[in-house]
């Protein structure tokens, strides 16, 4: 029973997308293998044309650098509430602002004339052109132009000014951009750097910007001690005043609401406010049990006997006096019945006194729940005098509060401008005792030297980034092109995601046209020659019982190798001391008679027309076989194939030849193969590695489905190295041989050669 053909699936597969659950490097590296040109294409162009020419065109720049100690004058620290000072986190990042700012560089240059003696170092246009620089000046231009904010309307006129600036001003602003000022870790030493292609200058501006920094903050320290001192003087004035009213409405307010009475009320309130909710919360819950024994007791004053029965009656001494007294006369009363009959006065008198008891059990029950009643009320009574109790402490509570909220205001507002007045005062002692020290102690630790080597740009950095780089960039362009490549590729991806018999996989071999079918025919030891002899064994035991005798190739498009494929299995079998027939069906591209240079002029065509009355048959002698060319293309291929005399030929050809090999057409566009394979034993599908997409062998497989035909299976042509399945892992493409080898016929033109 010949396999039946089954859907698609979904398959992890390293040729599948790379999606797989588990991760196989050999996969991954067979990937690199294959598309090794890309990877080499992206890294020789990032390294060589990109990162190596860049590098060696760019203009040398020099690096000269000084080191600054700059420290905080332990008199201008932070004392902290401990009494300790400290020094003020944002000291130095102060200092480093201050060192770039455009006063700083506007006195570079005036100390060193750059605006005369350097002007050609700055001002006048380079010769090399900067990529860099001319993406940022576009950047800049573009936001200045698009941004609505008014802080980007200011840039872009800021922008649109710098060519009525000075050339000092222009100069300050390029110094105030190159400047580099960076903290040494864990010290207070500051490392200025500046770059410049002129080494001595660079120096020069380097040791200029030292001096200049330490310039300005004497003149900041001139500039804000008088200011800064009146300030506080008059600041601390204002205080005092605020100070002083503050005081004098506190002592107003405790006047007129007696607060020292109020303050010992508050103390005392919440110890009431806690009794009388204690008693409350056991007052409700007294009354609350009243409550549910009244309505008892109320709902059976009719009815003694049930009044009776309630629990809290249950245990009193009066009625259980009663009750004994009761009992006993019934005892009486039952030994008189013995005795006497029931008008003896005996009798009459003892259930006389019977009767008075009973009365006086109930009168008693009745005074009983009257006590209870009038112990209820009792206790509602109790509980509305501590509500009003409570509610009466509560308001108490709420007025003295609200005194007390306004107390602490006053109070709070007394001590806070206090404590202000205070810091201004000590402020100002402070400030008049370090008046004439230093706040930053400023010293060159390193004076900057002319710089002999280059710092940028670093040629050897450069070109190992641009190697990493290169190499990543066309790994990951590798890998994008291999996802988007849909085509199948191995044997296994053709039995697990579509379900089919893999009879054999013919190598990757480079020969083209005729040169590869007389490679098979000469060479009987070649990789390429036994694959073929892999897949006759296959078909040989791809039905049970008995071997197919009329057998259909084709593939699902053009260019896969099935004209190749079905001459070089014909010689195979050949080579097996079969009687072999070989009839090119494919009357609309004829491929068969140019392999084996026959000629075209009769053939299947002719015979189905009924232009010959007996099968063209063509003897190829240094084959071993015959074969049946496809002759003139016919109008209707389809309709000749599917024809009675095309079915009674196979049946006579199936009865004088062992076996009968039908190169047909593909089937994507055409039915001629649909039609050849409801009359054929089986069918062997050609499927090119690398060629054949996703799709169309999909589309292909439901067309074999939708007719039901018998199936043998299919043969991957063209396999390259690295796209074996897993069950030829170690062993080649059959017993013993290497997989570095692939075949494929020609390519190019659409036409199909030793592909097709």
């Amino acid at each position: 029973m010949q396999p039946e053909l089954q859907p698609p699936m979904m398959v992890n597969t390293p040729e599948n997308g790379l999606a797989g659950n588990e991760i196989d490097l050999r996969a991954y590296w067979d990937v690199l293998l294959k598309r090794r040109r890309i990877v080499l294409a992206v890294f020789f162009t990032v390294v060589v044309v990109v990162v190596l020419v860049a590098t060696l065109a760019m203009t040398p720049i020099y690096q000269a650098s000084t080191q600054l100690l700059v420290e905080q004058n332990e008199h201008n620290g932070i004392t902290t509430e401990y009494g300790i000072r400290g020094l003020d986190p944002q000291f130095l990042p102060t200092q480093f602002e201050i060192i770039k700012s455009k006063n700083v560089s506007r006195r570079v240059v005036r100390i060193l004339q750059l605006d005369i003696r350097y002007r050609s170092h700055y001002l006048q246009a380079k010769d090399n052109f900067s990529l860099v620089a001319s993406v940022k000046e576009w950047w800049r231009e573009t936001a200045a132009a698009w941004m609505n904010s008014e802080q980007e309307r200011e840039k872009s006129t800021v922008l649109e000014d710098k060519e009525s600036w000075s050339d000092a001003e222009k100069i300050s602003q390029l110094l105030t951009r190159q400047l580099s000022v960076k903290p040494v870790r864990n010290t207070s030493v500051v490392n200025i750097s500046y770059q410049h292609d002129n080494p001595v200058l660079a120096k020069l501006v380097v040791n200029a910007v030292a001096r200049a920094y330490m310039d300005e903050l004497l003149e900041i320290r001139m500039r804000n001690s008088n200011y800064t001192v009146g300030w506080m003087n008059t600041k601390a004035d204002e205080e005092r005043g605020k100070l002083q009213k503050a005081e004098q409405a506190l002592q107003r307010y405790m006047a007129e609401h007696d607060v020292v009475t109020v303050e010992n009320k508050v103390a005392i309130n919440p110890q009431q406010l806690t009794d009388f909710s204690s008693k409350l919360s056991q007052a409700q819950a007294k009354r609350s049990e009243l409550e549910d024994l009244v309505a008892k007791i109320q709902s059976r004053m009719q009815n003694p006997a049930a009044l009776e029965n309630l629990q809290v009656f249950s245990d009193t001494k009066a009625l259980d006096s009663i009750r004994d007294k009761i009992l006993q006369h019934e005892q009486q009363l039952s030994e008189l019945s013995k005795k006497f009959g029931p008008k003896h006065p005996a009798m009459v008198k003892a259930r006389e006194e019977q009767a008075l008891l009973r009365q006086e059990k109930v009168r008693e029950l009745q005074r009983l729940a009257e006590g209870k009643i009038n112990e209820y009320e009792l206790a509602k009574k109790q509980e509305e005098n501590l509500t009003q109790l409570l509610q009466g402490a509560k308001s108490s509570a709420l007025t003295l509060n609200e005194k007390m909220i306004q107390y602490n205001l006053l109070k709070r507002e007394v001590e806070t401008n206090r404590i202000l007045y205070d810091a201004l005062l000590k402020q100002i002692k402070e400030r008049s005792a370090t008046e004439q020290t230093q706040a930053v102690n400023v010293s060159v630790l390193e004076e900057a030297v002319t710089p002999t080597s280059p710092a940028k740009p670093k040629k050897r950095l450069n070109l190992m980034l641009a190697m990493v780089l290169g190499l990543f960039g066309g790994v990951a362009l590798a890998f994008f092109v291999e996802y988007l490549d849909n085509t199948v590729k191995s044997g296994e991806e053709l039995e697990e995601r579509y379900g089919l018999p893999l009879l054999g996989q013919v190598p990757y071999h480079k020969l083209k046209g005729a040169t590869v079918t007389q490679s098979v025919a000469r060479d009987n030891q070649s990789l390429l020659t036994d694959s073929y002899r892999m897949v006759r064994a296959a078909l040989m035991l791809s039905a049970a019982g008995r071997s197919p005798k009329t057998i259909l190739i084709t593939s699902v498009s053009a260019g896969e190798g099935k004209s190749s494929t079905s001459l070089n299995l014909a010689r195979t079998f050949v080579q097996a001391d079969k009687s072999v027939l070989l009839i090119d069906a494919d009357m609309r591209k004829p491929r068969l008679h140019s392999l084996l240079e026959l000629e075209n002029s009769f053939g299947l065509s002719t015979y189905l027309a009924g232009v010959n009355n007996t099968p063209p048959l063509v003897n190829v002698s240094q084959e071993f076989m015959q074969v049946m060319t496809a002759g003139p293309t016919p109008p209707n291929p389809a309709e000749l194939l599917d024809s009675d005399r095309m079915k009674s030929l196979l049946e006579t050809l199936a009865q004088n030849y062992d076996l009968v090999l039908i190169d047909a057409p593909p089937i994507l566009n055409m039915t001629d193969a649909l039609v050849l394979s409801k009359i054929v034993d089986g069918t062997l599908l050609v499927v090119r590695s690398g060629h054949t997409t996703r799709e169309t062998l999909a589309n292909g497989l439901a067309k074999f489905r939708r007719i039901n035909s018998n199936f043998l299976g299919v043969v991957l042509n063209g396999v390259r190295k690295g796209r074996r399945s897993k069950a030829d892992d170690g062993y080649g493409y059959g017993y013993g041989y290497g997989s570095g080898y692939g075949y494929y016929a020609e390519g190019g033109n659409g036409k199909e050669s030793s592909r097709s």
